[in-house]
């Protein structure tokens, strides 16, 4: 099983100092990547939830690879309608290869609806326009031509260089928990990245039963299609936290939190289920209660992870 750590990307917290702190312990201490966040703006609904400040993603994951050399560096994830395709396919590219071929693409759609029109991007359908997308993206990233005409994109052949260091593409991650998104990782993905949190307005709330489904029928789905289903990475991003109540923080949901103990349990249910990559996200608040977290909070809450849990389940 490996590790990730999400970045302290958003927030009061977000500086240059809190980034380089975190991204230098999680490689030092064993973390196999680091994640980054896409929001481009915060509508005013959500600045509660995920702060008004949040720094750019690429240009996040370029600090990022400039100052570490060994871990991966994830985004946990990119929505894909919010830029232009031949853009961000240039955008992913370039930091594959300026990382050396370091990078796992989360990606999916998103939900936030004031985000889409802030950017005057259709809301609607936006599903089968990130469809078209990965198919152009891939389109890219091969030995062209680059031409391409869709339903909702059309170009014709140009020069696109320099292309991903790893081939055939990195590693394309789908987020989402619905029916439609597995199948979006069978066709056109190399792994599935769901994503669950505390309670709180919007987020999703996974149970071991919830995941154990799902993971069933991915696997059926790809056997269905004709895949391996061991091709397919199985990932999980998720809160981490030390010494609170389970049940007050996430109801019946599915994350890293409790006692040391409990998050061992948690940890032994997930790679039962056969979850590979676990990205641990620190940045928790407590539903009810004043907590802002900061820094130094959540170095202590990795650290702990570190020293008391890692070494019995990291590869």
């Amino acid at each position: 099983m490996e590790f990730g750590l999400v970045m302290p990307q958003h927030g009061a917290f977000a500086n240059r100092a809190s980034l380089e702190r975190m991204a230098r312990a999680a490689e030092d201490t064993g973390f196999a990547s680091i994640w980054a966040i896409d929001h481009i703006i915060i509508p005013r609904p959500f600045v509660e939830r995920f702060s008004d400040r949040v720094y750019g993603l690429f240009s996040t994951l370029g600090f990022l690879a400039g100052i570490t050399d060994r871990v991966k560096l994830g985004t946990t994830v990119i929505v894909l309608p919010y830029r232009h395709p031949v853009t961000l396919a240039k955008e992913m590219a370039s930091v594959d290869d300026l990382s050396g071929g370091r990078t796992i693409y989360g990606v999916a759609f998103g939900w936030i609806r004031e985000e889409y029109e802030a950017l005057d991007v259709p809301f609607a359908r936006r599903g089968a326009r990130a469809d078209e997308m990965l198919r152009i993206m891939d389109r890219l990233w091969s030995d062209g031509p680059n031409d391409f005409k869709g339903e909702f994109y059309e170009f014709g052949d140009f020069a696109f260089d320099p292309p991903p260091v790893q081939k055939p593409r990195p590693p394309i991650w789908i987020g989402g928990n619905n029916e439609r998104a597995l199948e979006r990782v069978v066709r056109y993905g190399d792994g599935w990245h769901p994503i669950t949190s505390a309670r709180r307005p919007g987020s999703v709330q996974w149970t071991v039963d919830d995941l154990r489904c799902r993971l069933r029928l991915l696997d059926r789905m790809a056997e269905e299609a004709g895949r391996d289903p061991a091709g397919i990475a199985r990932s999980l991003h998720a809160t981490l936290a030390f010494d609170i109540d389970a049940t007050d923080f996430l109801g019946d949901g599915y994350a890293f939190v409790g006692s040391r103990d409990d998050i061992r349990r948690k940890l032994d249910e997930a790679r039962e289920m056969g979850l590979e990559h676990i990205t641990l996200n620190p940045w928790y608040t407590i539903p009810g209660r004043i907590h802002e977290p900061t820094v130094d909070t959540a170095m202590a809450t990795v650290d702990r992870f570190v020293s008391e849990v890692m070494g019995e389940y990291a590869d």
